[in-house]
């Protein structure tokens, strides 16, 4: 709580004195937002009852007739609207330098989602300006500075991979397996990804919308918030279309980590790296209704590493977005876009203490959406077509690896192997794992029905409804792999010329006695998952009430998930200043394909000797690490959801608080027996709840600047039975060695779901986000993102405990980590302005402060103080 002081404190200072304030509108509530829709539903439509905070408004200069802006040059100072007069559109709530804000929902538009400070330029970077969003403790470490992909969020308690992202209208969410790319630095194991199927890039988006609770019946497929992040139409008013470029280095970085122990793995100590990020996109009508915009964007970072054999070597991480959408802008009753993307990702790694170990990790694909809606004038039909197709493979150069020794000491004299002069201490390492390939595509629609306005006496009804059908076919094929180990050397030199040339012999001098050898195999799943959603948004008086419901089924598992919905909001003094709001929800989320992919026998295991002065066969040992994954008998997890709030407008500032309770069931666990055979159950739970107060301002100064400034803290708590808190592949009892109900915590015998979730568990958040514009001509605009986290709490396994009836548990303790202040600020300034053409300087410093704070409560740190230039020239 050290600094929660400095951050309120930090938020009043940033008012100078004699600031005027900018006229406010209160947040409306989700009802409000909802019933009010339907009514704006074309150009034309003012039906809104008077004081409703969404009453439709004349378009922004960022947002004219033809299409937003793509850069300064049409920005809310230096363009200029082209829309008429008697045009309106309808905006949603609270419309605050960029950001869009109800209970329980988040829109963060465009330009200022490519202008505040943000490392990746991803989606997840643009959460860092919620307190509600926790992040993972390893995001922006000091010693993964060349990584492009985006931090994990958990939203609401959830895992990483439990909430859902949709771009362009389609599920872009990963169903292989999210559980995290860092888990498959090694090969010989099935490789990972994240939450997202692709990552795209923010240059094209309209805006990010976050929903973190009171979500609408028409979203599904998730237990914890959900992401939608909508691709922009084109310009209509002529040929436009920017440049950008951006860029950062180690000496650009304060690493602030050089103590970080080396590993085996391919990703540790990325202290030497270059990142390169770039843009360029066109965009402009075809007809007088028929418009375009293409666009490619590409991150690249090199990284240079130290290996086992002594010369440093390159790695790689690549993401391109290819993304072109083609819309039908008209004032008829008729509105489409077809959007084709193509979004590859490729990670060209290196087992850095194993000799010819190179391969890759390929991830992302392509994804196509057709949008039409249709306005029939008491309803509006809207339907979206999409097919994706991605893959998360991994490419080695070879399947055999094989463990050697350098040396052994032999009577007191040491014998060198000629062969295995690398690595370090006795053992030489080298060979790849084969070919491990995934892919999944989808094909989806979605179906909605948006009605007009009911009236029935003193009630008002908005009826939405529709349905949603996806098919996903997911398929994985595996070349198996040969590892050879235990490397032995015979002592006489009489034995050893005995030994032959082969696989797992060098010969003339040593031989491996183990192996281990997963066949070759293709599997495959599939699944049909329908869903039916509806709500109606009444109003009575003040009270807007919002019930619906959405029923789900998968033939996967044939479950049958009901998910209610209800909000209700009291406009306390029917005047829009004070508002009282709660919610009861169920969410459920959407099958994990990986588990139906890895059915398998185990890996065989063989062994062999050398006894006689001959090298024996090779002779079957024993097979482990089967797999049972029975999804027949599975539930679909869910988690239950109760909210309270209450938004406040006074002095010309906007306040908020919400408490939110969400209960997560029926999570998926593994079991593991004596046997090493794996098996799921629905035995995890997850609790969660948390506190959120806002505070928001705008104010313009006559001499200073236009700025804005909001205030957001959270205090929350989560916990899990499930001690790994990125993947439930790790999560599971041990049949009868372990007691699996209690673990030994502290002292003492504790329900394993009394445990503190490993990570996304910071009990104080604090976000103050400020931007300001300056120059007649905002030409110069800076923005700024402070970012409190209270101090961590590690979760270490320390062995096991025995108590006196003998039966063995799990033993865990918490290790504190300290808290931390990060602030990140941009500076843009339009350098040059022509006409329509417009070169503009960027600057971003993250970590401006230069603080060190731990990622966990080991030796991991965040990165220091961190520059990137560049430059960005639109027209």
């Amino acid at each position: 709580m050290r600094h929660m002081a400095t951050l309120a404190l930090c938020a009043l200072l940033a008012m100078p004195e004699g600031a005027v304030a900018a006229p406010t509108t209160m947040p409306a509530t989700p009802a409000q937002a909802e019933s009010a829709g339907k009514a704006a539903k074309t150009p034309s439509a003012n039906t809104t009852k008077p004081g409703a905070a969404n009453a439709t408004l004349p378009a922004p200069a960022t947002a004219p007739a033809s299409g937003p802006a793509t850069g300064p040059a049409t920005g809310p100072a230096t363009g200029t609207s082209s829309t008429s007069a008697s045009e309106v559109y309808r905006l949603d709530p609270l419309r605050v330098s960029g950001e869009t804000q109800q209970m329980g929902k988040t829109v963060i538009d465009g330009e200022k989602l490519n202008s505040l400070p943000s490392p990746g330029r991803t989606i997840n970077d643009a959460l860092r300006t919620r307190s509600d969003v926790q992040f993972d403790e390893g995001a922006y470490s000091s010693t993964q500075g060349g990584e492009i992909r985006p931090p994990r969020v958990s939203i609401a308690g959830s895992r990483p991979y439990e909430n859902s992202y949709v771009i362009g209208g389609i599920s872009t969410s990963n169903r292989i397996d999210a559980s995290g790319e860092d888990r498959s630095t090694a090969d010989g194991v099935a490789p990972t990804g994240e939450a997202q199927s692709f990552y795209i890039d923010t240059d094209l988006l309209d805006g990010v919308t976050l929903f973190n609770n009171n979500i609408p019946a028409e979203y599904g497929g998730f237990t914890g918030g959900m992401v939608k992040a909508d691709i922009r139409d084109p310009r209509m008013d002529g040929v436009h279309g920017f440049l950008k470029y951006r860029h950062t280095r180690d000496n650009w970085a304060h690493i602030t980590a050089p103590d970080m122990p080396s590993g085996t793995t391919q990703v540790d100590k990325q202290d030497r790296f270059q990142r390169h990020d770039g843009s360029v996109a066109a965009e402009g009508p075809l007809t007088e209704r028929l418009g375009v915009i293409l666009n490619y964007s590409v991150k690249h970072s090199v990284i240079p590493m130290e290996t086992a054999w002594g010369s440093p070597k390159d790695q790689y991480r690549t993401n391109e977005n290819f993304i072109s959408k083609l819309a039908f802008m008209d004032d008829g009753p008729f509105k489409g876009s077809f959007t084709l993307g193509y979004a590859p990702y490729q990670r060209e790694m290196y087992i850095s203490s194993r000799l010819d170990s190179d391969f890759s990790v390929d991830g992302g694909g392509f994804f196509t959406a057709l949008d039409g809606t249709y306005d029939f004038g008491p309803v509006a039909w809207k339907n979206t077509l999409g097919f994706s197709r991605s893959e998360l493979s991994r490419y080695g150069t070879g399947d055999v690896a094989s463990t050697w020794l350098r040396y052994k000491t032999i009577g007191g004299s040491r014998f060198d192997s000629a062969y295995a002069t690398w690595g370090k201490g006795t053992s030489a390492m080298e060979g790849s794992m084969g070919d491990y390939e995934q892919s999944q595509d989808d094909v989806s629609w979605k179906s909605i029905l948006d009605f007009d306005p009911v009236h029935t006496g003193v009630l008002s009804h908005v009826f939405q409804t529709g349905i949603e059908v996806q098919h996903t076919d997911a398929s994985t094929d595996s070349t198996g792999y040969t590892a050879y180990y235990n490397p032995s050397i015979p002592n006489s030199q009489a034995d050893r010329d005995k030994i032959p040339a082969g696989p797992g012999n060098v010969a003339g001098e040593q031989f491996a006695q183990n192996k281990t050898v997963e066949d070759a195999y293709s599997r495959s799943a599939s699944m049909n998952s329908y869903a039916w959603f509806g709500q109606d948004t009444i109003e009575i008086g003040r009270l807007t009430l919002r019930p619906g419901l959405r029923v789900s089924h998968d033939d996967l598992t044939g479950n049958i998930d009901p998910a209610w919905r209800f909000m209700a909001d009291l406009d306390v003094f029917d005047d829009d200043v004070v508002h009282l709001i709660g919610g009861a929800n169920r969410y459920y989320g959407s099958q994990m394909l990986a588990y139906a992919l890895r059915k398998d026998s185990g890996l065989a295991r063989y062994k062999r000797s050398f006894t006689g002065g001959n090298l024996g066969d090779w002779v079957y040992d024993k097979t482990t690490g089967g797999k049972n994954y029975d999804l027949d008998e599975l539930d679909t997890p869910y988690s239950d959801e109760l909210m309270a709030g209450v938004t406040l407008k006074a002095f010309d500032t906007r306040f908020g608080m919400r408490a939110e309770s969400r209960k997560h069931r029926d999570q998926l666990r593994t079991t593991l027996d004596t046997n090493g055979a794996t098996t799921l159950n629905n035995s995890g739970k997850t609790d969660y709840w948390g506190v959120t107060w806002t505070v928001e301002r705008d104010f313009n100064t006559e001499h200073m600047g236009d700025h804005t400034v909001e205030l957001g803290i959270t205090r929350s708590n989560t916990k899990s039975d499930g001690t790994d808190f990125d993947s439930s592949f790790l999560n599971g009892d041990t049949g009868s060695v372990i007691e699996w109900e209690k673990v030994y915590f502290e002292g003492s015998l504790v329900p394993r779901s009394n445990l503190p979730a490993s990570n996304y568990n910071r009990p104080w958040v604090g976000t103050l986000t400020h931007t300001a514009r300056f120059m007649d001509d905002d030409a110069l605009r800076w923005f700024n993102v402070l970012r409190y986290k209270g101090p961590g709490t590690d979760l270490v396994r320390t062995g096991t405990f025995t108590d006196t009836d003998g039966l063995r548990y799990d033993a865990y303790e918490a290790r504190t980590f300290s808290d931390s202040v990060t602030v990140d600020t941009a500076v843009e300034w339009d350098a040059l302005r022509h006409e329509d053409h417009v070169l503009t300087l960027t600057m971003e410093v993250s970590n401006l402060f230069d603080q060190k704070s731990n990622v966990d409560s080991s030796t991991g740190y965040v990165m220091g103080r961190q520059y990137y230039a560049g430059f960005k020239y639109t027209f």
